[in-house]
């Protein structure tokens, strides 16, 4: 060896492996402060931590925790890209196809939910999960029959998943079968008889089949259970003027102010008008 390597050779090596744990160091304190901030609902911070923390050294767990902590802080585009690079370093993982699934529904933008729950089904053609939401976003783009099959295989695949029978019941409504949103509507009150949505589900069923008195009955049991269901209280408000009742009507827009004192006239009666279209879709009532 050298005179010039011993003398400073070995100072330089000695350097970069201080640098080196230096980094490891920091990676972890900025990993685990990012992780804790995430837990405690301080997503900006958790932001700031894990992106500081991947300028260190690329780590899967930190871009999944990344993608979490962008999703609570609103920043929907920023989580769809970090749950990209997870998919492409891990292609079979199920779980994070469901996860951009979930995100860009929240995006509304259900081309892409339906083209992750495809991969999702690639991998898992029976998970529950992804067949619910292909279906959910399905209807959200007025595919009412597509949307159908699709809870339907959720619920062979599983059929304790109450939502799936749910939004299948909606859409055979949306659909003009009524008869089988009134079986899902049945077996779901069997279920959970005290469940607003499905409440709800079920008076639609009766407003479709012009049993406007059981429609009525169930709303306000639906408002007895919870005095602030906007819902209800629009629905029941429609029904109520479509029945010639305006002073009942009329005391349920009033009822609508006081829980919703933000919202103008407009507001309120375009939203009634929407339930009044929504109970009677063909404009046949």
């Amino acid at each position: 060896m050298s005179l010039f390597k011993f003398l400073f050779g070995s100072k330089a090596e000695n350097s970069e492996e201080a640098k080196k744990v230096d980094d490891e160091k920091s990676f972890d304190v900025l990993k685990y402060d990012g992780v804790r901030a995430l837990k405690i609902g301080q997503a900006d911070y958790a932001v700031k931590c894990l992106n500081a923390a991947l300028e260190i050294s690329d780590d899967l767990e930190c871009h999944d925790y990344l993608s979490q902590a962008l999703m609570r802080a609103g920043d929907l585009p920023g989580a769809i890209e970090q749950v990209n690079i997870l998919s492409e370093a891990q292609p079979e993982n199920v779980d994070i196809y469901l996860r951009k699934a979930d995100i860009a529904y929240m995006m509304e933008d259900y081309k892409m939910v339906g083209d992750a729950c495809e991969k999702a089904l690639l991998y898992d053609s029976d998970n529950a999960l992804a067949l619910y939401m292909y279906g959910r976003a399905c209807m959200a783009m007025g595919d009412d029959a597509n949307a159908v099959a699709m809870f339907t295989k959720s619920l062979a695949a599983t059929d304790s998943f109450g939502d799936a029978m749910l939004l299948r019941g909606r859409a055979y409504l949306r659909m003009g079968d009524v008869d089988s949103a009134a079986d899902d509507a049945e077996h779901l009150m069997r279920l959970n008889p005290d469940n607003e949505d499905v409440l709800l589900l079920s008076a639609a069923v009766a407003r479709q089949r012009g049993e406007n008195d059981e429609a009525l009955n169930i709303y306000n049991k639906v408002i007895d259970l919870n005095p602030f269901c906007t819902a209800a209280f629009e629905q029941r408000a429609a029904l109520r003027r479509e029945m010639g009742d305006d002073a009942g009507a009329d005391a349920d827009i009033d009822a609508l102010r006081e829980i919703n004192p933000e919202s103008d006239d407009q507001d309120i009666a375009r939203r009634v008008d929407e339930s009044r279209r929504a109970i009677d879709p063909f404009g046949i009532g």
